[in-house]
């Protein structure tokens, strides 16, 4: 063994602790403001300064500029060889520039009153004013009033705080003079008082102080003349003014001439959808006394106001002659003729057929609708089960007569009509038992079915075992229990046409998903699909699609679908059906879409292949357009085709399942569709579903604030034309030309001027010429001067006193004025979209010199835009309804009408029912809301009403809504009226920023139009009691399998004794 040893000393002593540390100086002040960091860590190696703006260093001791204002986190974190740490501190950084003194001041030459506005910069927080006759005023803007004229000089001394207790002033001085000139006083006298037209007054001023006059003469003509005379034409009672203006101030006087007004007949109507009468509304204008109707079918009346029926539809002439007395006797008349259209819509008849009228239980009758005007059904079978198909089958699976009642209804009523089934005979043997009783005879002697009857009461699989309970529960739809499965495709492209006005606010869904009765797995892919719109959403939990939750998320159907538009639904691809929670009704295959609404909806889907014909179905991303216009149709078909052909209405045909179609030429076409399967064709043709229209040539219109008047005279021209023109092409009758939309130009000859506009766009022209229109009289003469007007804007129209003198070019407007009293006193310079700029002219020009008046104009904010959507449910209207917009603080009203039979049910607010009143206002807007009127079958409940559906019942009530948007409490007032004619003011809380008032119900007997957009109703049938009792539907099973085992005792024992049972 061999070895060796060594021994050594060893010395461990640990580093230090790194600890970060650090000053800085200043810690705070104005802006630009540096400040030095000096490092006071210990055991570091290595600094990383973050100065809290952005920027950052690596030094160990440095320096920072903070450029502006606000308070830094500064951060050091230094490095050592054993730890790292951080130590944070604050800079707090100011601006605090000195306030900079000016103000502008408005004398009033009445008085000895000035208005002093404060336009200091940089924020003063003091305000010292001194006005030049020993007072002062520590006021921001004061208001002074000096004991005499004069000219004083005036000193403002603003100051401010600094942060650092430190303060910064500035003093500004201006003259001031003031003086007061006494107001004007109007009077005048006429040569008469009264006269038949034509005749012509003379008036004659006498006012004091006057400068300028204005005459309106109370039949629309004015004059500016001190002693005009006018001619009047027409007869009437004319009040003429005179208004007087000075220097200080205006006044005005009114007489009146006495003439002989005519009567202007005029009329409205009102037609009733639903029946022939018509109410007439006099409208005439100036007092007539009596009225004499004639209403085109050789009746007549003197009512005032008459309602009339008409006994038969048609187009008729209404004429009314109107009549007033005059003071001299006579009397003076006018006649009006309107065309009436009277075309109600038909009650609807009941009737049907049947296939058959009994038979031996179970038996199947095949009802066939030959109902009339009928846009439901309503099918009792007399045994317990209804249906709402229009030509529905059913089974009778028991002995008896069963009343079969059919209820048709329409807009304007409903009609039932009823016919008799009888089952009766021998019930049908069951099939041979095989244990415990064997059949004694082979064969057996009647044919004996094999299985439980093919044709199973109720809706229930035609196939069923006795020991089996269906995965399902019936629908109504299809008539089948169980949906077939649909296409495993769906298009991957969903329509999402945006509105060109205004954005249409989704409809929002959410609730249980099933997938052949399991819960759908997280990550299915839930579409939706609808004329002009959809919308998709991938699950995250199973069993469930969206969020209940006010703010969570949901599946959203938008785009631009008409209000009532069919969604279909999806799941991977599969067709779903869809259940109304909220309403509690059957599965349906397909859900009205209604803008703004939020649905609890649940969904299924059932893979179970179809042993029928398809049901054909399609939607189209767009309706209506200007061709070329291209559609995307989809189909949505059920029962799973294999074959689809389509006729879009212009001779062109696709077999595509989703095909593109482009409609090269104007026109309304009607689209089919023939869907195909081994079992058979379903065919859905829609009439007149899409427009493609050409633009329209626009018409020519415009209007002028003035027609006449001395040279040079200034006319603004306003274009009214309609049919949206691309161009303009004006022609003012002087030689000069413009392509403005509406011009001003100015005439500088007298003469008479006729004026041309022609308008264009790619359908066509017009052209509206009036001779004369422009009447240009001899100016006032005497010496001249000119204000020149120097504006940041081009366009901006300049008005001397309300006198139109022209708009800015290239920054300037130079504007000729008189220099011989009357003198104008103010200016006005405008332009849409800018605040106008008023304020009293400078001091008059001398001959021939130029004043230059400076003006800037300030844009006006671009207003806020909110959407309101109202919607009426089947048996009414709203109008106005779908998505309006309506700016920020502005007021919009709803007219809530019921059809007849209907009456209003409730009214919702963002959800909240808000009573039944028939009209609503919402003001101050500030916020979307959705408003919705439902309604409900007339019956009791109320006085009011009449042909409309009775209109409520009256009293009042107290509502609180609750948002759809983002709630902001607001305290309104809404008002609740009742049909008495009470109202009661009721304080409530809306979490919507705007008030609500629905007023005291307008109770309409007559309707005239009927909204085409309101969304469908489908009329749920009665549930059948195994909705309730799942398990019920073996009642019948067991039933039969009993009757079917006595059959077979009965005729095992007639087989082995020779007789009846009974008799034996």
């Amino acid at each position: 063994e061999k070895n060796s040893t060594i021994s050594k000393d060893v010395v461990v002593s640990p580093v230090p602790v790194t600890t970060a540390d650090f000053s800085l100086d200043p810690s705070s002040g104005e802006a630009p403001l540096n400040v030095t960091f000096t490092d006071a860590s210990k055991n570091a190696t290595g600094w990383a300064w973050q100065f809290g703006d952005g920027t950052n260093s690596t030094l160990r001791n440095t320096s920072h500029t903070y450029t502006a204002p606000g308070t830094y986190q500064v951060n050091l974190t230094v490095v050592g060889p054993c730890n790292n740490d951080t130590a944070n501190k604050s800079v707090t950084v100011w601006i605090c520039p000195p306030p900079v003194a000016n103000f502008t001041f408005s004398t009033n030459t009445c008085d000895l009153n000035v208005t002093f506005t404060d336009t200091s910069t940089n924020n003063p927080t003091s305000w010292a004013w001194e006005f030049g006759d020993g007072t002062t005023s520590a006021v921001q803007s004061p208001v002074h009033t000096y004991s005499t004229a004069g000219t004083y000089a005036v000193n403002l001394t603003v100051a401010k705080t600094c942060d650092d207790g430190s303060e910064k002033n500035s003093t500004i001085s201006k003259q001031v003079s003031v003086s007061a000139v006494p107001p004007p006083v109007a009077d005048f006298t006429m040569n008469t008082t009264a006269g038949d037209p034509p005749f012509t007054i003379q008036f004659t001023d006498s006012s004091t102080n006057a400068l300028n006059w204005s005459w309106q003469f109370g039949d629309g003509s004015t004059s500016t003349l001190q002693n005009p005379s006018h001619t009047y034409t027409s007869a009437g009672t004319f009040m003429v003014n005179l208004t007087v203006e000075g220097l200080c101030g205006t006044d005005s006087i009114s007489q009146q001439i006495y003439g002989c007004p005519v009567p202007g007949a005029n009329f409205t109507f009102v037609t009733n959808i639903c029946d022939l009468v018509v109410t007439f509304t006099d409208t005439s204008t100036n007092d007539p006394t009596s009225w004499a109707w004639e209403f085109g079918d050789g009746a007549i009346s003197s009512d005032r106001n008459p309602v009339y029926t008409y006994p038969a539809a048609g187009t008729y002439t209404v004429n009314l002659t109107v009549t007033r007395p005059c003071s001299d006797g006579t009397s003076r008349n006018s006649t009006i003729a309107r065309e009436v259209s009277v075309n109600p819509v038909p009650q609807p008849v009941a009737d049907f057929a049947m296939n058959a009228t009994g038979g031996v239980p179970p038996f199947t009758i095949q009802f066939t609708d030959n109902s009339t005007n009928a846009l439901n059904w309503s099918w009792d079978f007399g045994d317990g089960d209804t249906s709402t198909l229009q030509n529905p089958s059913h089974v009778f699976n028991a002995l008896g007569t069963y009343t079969v009642q059919l209820t048709v209804c329409n807009i304007c009523g409903c009609d039932t009509t009823s016919k008799q089934v009888t089952g009766s005979g021998c019930i049908p043997p069951g099939p041979c038992p095989t244990t415990p009783i064997p059949c004694p005879i082979s064969p057996c002697p009647t044919p004996i079915p094999t299985t439980v009857p093919t044709t199973v009461p109720f809706t229930e699989p035609t196939t069923v075992s006795p020991t089996e309970q269906p995965t399902s529960e019936p629908t109504t739809e299809p008539t089948t229990v169980v949906p077939t499965t649909e296409p495993t495709t769906i298009p991957t492209t969903v329509p999402t046409t945006v509105p060109t006005v205004a954005p249409q606010l989704p409809h929002s869904f959410f609730g249980e998903i099933l997938i052949n009765g399991e819960p759908a797995a997280a990550g299915t892919t839930i579409s939706a699909l609808a004329t002009g719109g959809g919308g998709t959403i991938t699950t995250t939990g199973n069993g469930t699609y969206g969020s209940p939750d006010s703010f969570g998320t949901k599946l959203l159907v938008q785009g631009s679908i008409p209000e009532g538009a069919a969604i279909y639904f999806y799941a991977d691809g599969a067709r779903a059906e869809c259940l109304d929670v909220g309403a509690g009704e059957t599965w349906i295959w397909t859900y009205p879409f209604t803008s703004g609404e939020i649905t609890e909806l649940n969904l299924r889907v059932i893979d179970n292949a179809s042993d029928q014909p398809p049901v054909a179905d399609f939607v189209a991303n767009v309706t209506a357009g200007t061709p070329p216009l291209t559609v995307l149709y989809t189909d949505t078909s059920r029962n799973a085709p294999t074959s689809w052909l389509w006729d879009f209405g212009d001779g062109s045909t696709s077999t595509l399942q989703h095909p593109e179609h482009t409609y090269a030429d104007a026109g309304t076409f009607s689209v089919s569709l023939n869907a195909t399967n081994s079992y058979g064709t379903g065919t859905l043709t829609r009439d007149g579903y899409i427009t493609a229209q050409s633009v329209i040539a626009p018409v020519a219109n415009f209007s002028a604030n003035r027609t006449e008047g001395p040279a040079p005279l200034t006319i603004a021209f306003t274009d009214l034309s309609s049919g949206a023109p691309a161009s303009w092409q004006w022609s003012f009758g002087d030689g000069t030309v413009s392509a403005e939309q509406s011009p001003v130009h100015t005439y500088a000859v007298e003469g008479n001027y006729t004026v041309n506009l022609t308008v264009a766009n790619s359908g066509g022209s017009d052209s509206e010429s009036r001779p004369g229109y422009i009447s240009v009289y001899p100016g006032e003469t005497g010496d001249t001067g000119y204000f020149r007007i120097n504006c940041n804007t081009d366009g901006a129209q300049v008005l001397f006193d309300d006198d139109l003198k022209g708009s800015t070019s290239n920054g300037t407007l130079l504007v000729p004025v008189n220099l011989t009293p009357p003198l104008y006193t103010n200016y006005t310079v405008t332009k849409d979209g800018y605040y106008p700029v008023t304020t009293n002219l400078p001091a008059y020009p001398v001959k021939d010199q130029t004043v230059d008046i400076t003006v800037t104009l300030d844009q006006i904010p671009p207003a806020i835009t909110h959407y309101v959507t109202a919607t009426a449910y089947s048996g009414g209207r709203i109008i106005p309804n779908g998505t309006i917009s309506v700016n920020e603080g502005e007021s919009i009203t709803f007219t809530i009408t019921p059809f007849t039979y209907y009456k209003i049910s409730y009214v919702t607010i963002d959800n909240q029912t808000s009573g039944s009143a028939s009209t609503y206002t919402l003001t101050n807007v500030s916020a979307n809301h959705v408003v919705t009127a439902y309604f409900t079958s007339a019956g009791s409940g109320g006085s009011g009403g009449g042909g409309g559906g009775g209109g409520g019942g009256g009293g009042s009530s107290v509502i609180t809504t609750k948002p759809t948007t983002v709630p902001t409490t607001l305290s309104s007032n809404l008002t609740s009226g009742s049909d008495s004619g009470n109202a009661t003011a009721i304080k409530t809380n809306l979490t919507s920023k705007s008030n609500i008032t629905n007023t005291t119900p307008t109770l309409t007997t007559q309707v005239t139009t009927m909204t085409t957009t309101t969304p469908p109703t489908t009329v749920p049938p009665a549930q059948p009691f195994w909705s309730t009792f799942p398990m019920a539907w073996l009642i019948p099973v067991i039933v039969v399998i009993i009757l079917l085992g006595a059959l077979a005792y009965y005729n095992y024992r007639k087989g082995q004794e020779g007789e009846l049972f009974e008799e034996k």
